[in-house]
């Protein structure tokens, strides 16, 4: 751990968010007691981040727990954010910043939009939006946005919570909400915490959602994956039993080359929580977005890109998921490898990345690795069941 944070230092980032199981972690015989040595260990990573000159974001990780959260679901949470908030609370507040649960499960999580916002997405797609583009294009964008409507058309015409949808999204929320505010701010007034996605956080549904309006510190985030198709959890995959860096698929011929309308999806999303931030009067964060290393590197960079110039030009800041893994930009042992084509992405001024001629060297090397790698596990994918049924053939015999 300690070497790829000094790697993300050399290369330039100014942020890390460390991603922390804490419920794998639980010992004792308190409820929901974290461990000493996982503790340290957490703590010796956030010394390290610091020590590098960047910001420590610290979460609540891999907890699925669905709207309707019970109460010991909200008990782990707030328990969780008590102990880590007392051991880590003499850290400035500017050094460290504390993150809700990463993620939920939400049926709604398309009614974030404004009307407004939708009908520009309709009028791209059925008008201006025609030239240029195939009739898949339109037809697909039509009918996202099209679904997009009718979520927000759905939660106005239930904003009196009469809607069970509705009303356990609200109710899972501020149950959410309230818990870990409540673990975190026993013991840290002042430290900017970012709560957990909120796709329902309409400027005039706020106050529905029981945030203190006398907290100032507050930061909302969400997750961008869109276009689904290239994207990180979104991407058409095929299921393999390899496993390779600890990822059990591998995309399929899924492209993203930066056209004009993958472009405007890009920018559309991101638009539209750049609007929401102006309402809630909060900042709001990409806290993840990403795409899987085993698709084609430029058509990666392409995302990667992006993502990250429509969100400077919408003043939104931007976390990418993630640093080493299978959706990362090096490898665990980063002295052996890492993505310039990535990196010049997402970091165009890292002082890691040759330059100049060289530079467009290492992306030529990079997408050659990254071809020959995808064929091998193509194949290793296609002879997978071969060996497999000659192996169930002995075993019989």
């Amino acid at each position: 751990m300690i070497r790829q944070i000094d790697w993300a230092t050399r290369a330039g980032f100014n942020t890390l968010r460390l991603a922390v199981p804490w419920h794998q972690f639980f010992v004792g015989e308190r409820l929901y007691e974290i461990s000493d040595e996982a503790m340290n260990g957490v703590r010796r990573a956030v010394d390290a981040i610091r020590g590098g000159g960047m910001l420590a974001i610290l979460d609540q990780h891999g907890v699925k727990l669905n709207m309707d959260a019970t109460d010991d679901n909200l008990r782990m949470i707030e328990m969780v954010w008590r102990q880590v908030g007392a051991a880590l609370c003499d850290i400035p507040e500017n050094e460290l910043w504390f993150h809700g649960l990463n993620d939920y499960t939400n049926a709604a999580q398309h009614w974030l939009y404004s009307r407004p916002q939708i009908d520009s997405i309709i009028a791209g797609a059925t008008d201006e939006g025609r030239r240029g583009k195939s009739k898949t294009e339109i037809v697909s964008e039509y009918h996202s946005a099209e679904l997009l409507r009718q979520g927000v058309d759905l939660f106005r015409k239930n904003s009196d919570a009469r809607d069970p949808r509705t009303a356990a999204t609200i109710r899972g929320l501020r149950g959410m909400y309230r818990a870990t505010l409540d673990g975190i701010r026993a013991k840290n007034r002042e430290r900017p915490v970012i709560l957990t996605q909120s796709p329902l956080l309409l400027g005039d549904r706020v106050p529905l959602y029981e945030i203190p309006e006398e907290d100032d510190r507050l930061l909302f985030f969400f997750t961008l994956y869109r276009p689904q198709r290239v994207a990180h959890q979104g991407m058409p995959v095929q299921r393999t039993r390899l496993s390779l860096n600890d990822n059990e698929f591998i995309p399929m011929d899924a492209r993203f080359t930066d056209t004009s309308t993958e472009r405007r999806v890009v920018r559309t999303h991101i638009q539209a929580f750049a609007a929401q931030a102006k309402e809630l009067h909060r900042p709001v964060i990409i806290s993840e977005y990403g795409c899987s290393k085993w698709t084609r590197t430029r058509d990666r960079a392409a995302l990667l890109r992006a993502v990250r110039e429509e969100a400077e030009r919408a003043d939104v800041g931007w976390l990418m998921w993630d640093l080493c893994s299978a959706y990362g930009i090096a490898e665990w042992n980063t002295s052996r490898y890492w993505d310039p084509c990535a990196l010049a992405a997402i970091l165009p001024d890292s002082p890691l990345l040759p330059k100049g001629k060289a530079l467009e060297r290492a992306i030529e090397r990079t997408v050659v690795r990254n071809r020959a790698m995808r064929t091998a596990r193509a194949f290793r994918m296609a002879v997978s069941p071969l060996i497999g049924a000659v192996r169930a053939r002995f075993k019989r015999s």
